[in-house]
């Protein structure tokens, strides 16, 4: 079933890019959307609302369709579910006319991607030796950079035309979704359990103190992340008052921002190339350890920039950390699970570090409107520099994490 070949990677991962483009498609044109439901100055607030509410199900969903794909020893069903929930949620927002219908709407799309890349997220692991793990992690970073280069180039030559995007989002999710059933073809053999118990309980892999150091580092990179990613949009409407870029006049926000995540993109696919190749070659936390700092310095002075050019430089280079982040952390995650056979339920509850962050959406929200009432774009400068210093934390304790061999060298260096 497993083939180390550059194609059984591509087709095996093939679902990432789907779901990628999916959140990119919804963090762009979801706060449009909101903006035309509510007041001007009361959006940032809102807009974290409806992420938070979505990410309450999304701190428990991964976990659980992962145990029940443990259970069942089925994988590939659920991504087939959740793809099709995909397109009825992709729907229901794209005809929403009220802050209500595109919060439910929002929920039923945070629940079909928690049924399908739950389970989806044990695939790999399973399937793939440690020692190769870095190559795996770091075609799923290519998948989801490249996800932002196509959504962008596509926002930026479409505008904000929600109908298309959505139903488009639904076909991509359904074409993905046939070219992991092809490469993969069936579900993996039932995996033998680590223990002599039946099953472990659902606590039990929070017993392992290195799983909690990897689920708290990610937690940290996952909320500095969400602040440029839930309020980048605004921020170059509300801070930003000139587009251009070398010789460009990107206009507007929209074009603004569809630029910026193309230029992060294409750095973030070099990080990701740059950080698989360094993680097969020296010890993993060490790359991590880099690519937090070197967002964290990218993130320090963001805030403080209303000059576009700026932003497009600091951009690029938070994306190469970024891509070399997204590269090795997952291949952290999957080396320290203790039992194979809870690898579903254990990936599930190690990826609620990405949407535990997004609970504290409307707060940071209310909090980039509540400073910029008092001095117009000082609320963006604080979130990016919180945003810094989370980044800046995950480096420093990456360190605690032990991987298997660290006997010798209990520390990386």
């Amino acid at each position: 079933m497993f083939q180390n070949r550059l194609p059984w990677y591509l087709g095996a991962s093939l679902y990432w890019f789907a779901t990628s483009l999916k959140w990119f498609f919804i963090l762009i044109l979801l706060p449009g959307k909101v903006n035309e439901l509510v007041a001007v100055g009361e959006r940032n607030t809102y807009w974290g609302l409806v992420v938070a509410i979505g990410a309450v199900e999304a701190c428990i969903g991964p976990a659980l369709m992962g145990a029940w794909s443990d259970r069942v020893q089925k994988r590939l069903v659920f991504v087939l579910v959740g793809a099709v929930l995909t397109a009825v949620a992709a729907i229901m927002l794209a005809s929403a006319t009220s802050l209500i219908v595109l919060t439910a709407g929002y929920l039923l799309l945070q629940i079909a991607d928690d049924v399908a890349t739950g389970p989806y997220s044990a695939l790999i692991p399973q399937l793939v030796p440690s020692a190769l793990r870095p190559r795996a992690a770091g075609v799923m970073a290519g998948y989801q950079a490249g996800a932002n280069l196509v959504g962008a180039v596509l926002v930026a030559s479409f505008g904000q035309q929600i109908w298309p995007f959505m139903l488009l989002l639904a076909a991509v999710h359904l074409v993905c979704l046939l070219g992991v059933f092809r490469t993969i073809r069936h579900d993996p053999p039932a995996t033998a359990r680590a223990t002599d118990k039946p099953e472990n309980p659902w606590w039990n892999i929070w017993r392992n103190i290195n799983f909690r150091w990897v689920w708290l580092t990610r937690f940290l990179v996952a909320t500095g992340s969400s602040v440029l990613v839930t309020y980048g949009v605004n921020f170059l409407n509300d801070r930003v008052t000139s587009y251009r870029f070398a010789g460009l006049n990107l206009g507007g926000p929209t074009a603004a921002a569809g630029f910026l995540i193309v230029a992060m993109a294409l750095t973030s696919i070099a990080g990701a190339l740059l950080g698989t190749r360094m993680a097969e070659t020296m010890d993993r936390r060490i790359v991590v350890r880099i690519a937090a700092l070197l967002m964290c310095c990218c993130m320090l002075p963001f805030g403080f920039f209303g000059d576009y050019a700026s932003v497009v430089w600091i951009a690029l280079a938070y994306g190469v950390g970024n891509g070399m982040y997204s590269s090795t952390d997952w291949a952290i995650a999957a080396d320290v699970l203790p039992d194979p056979a809870d690898f579903g339920k254990d990936m599930g509850i190690w990826q609620s570090s990405i949407a535990v962050p997004q609970l504290f959406g409307g707060g940071i929200g209310l909090l980039i409107d509540t400073v910029n009432r008092v001095q117009t774009g000082s609320g963006y400068m604080v979130a990016f520099m919180l945003s810094a210093a989370l980044f800046l934390l995950s480096a420093v304790l990456i360190t605690r994490v032990r991987l298997p061999g660290d006997k010798e060298n209990p520390r990386p260096a």
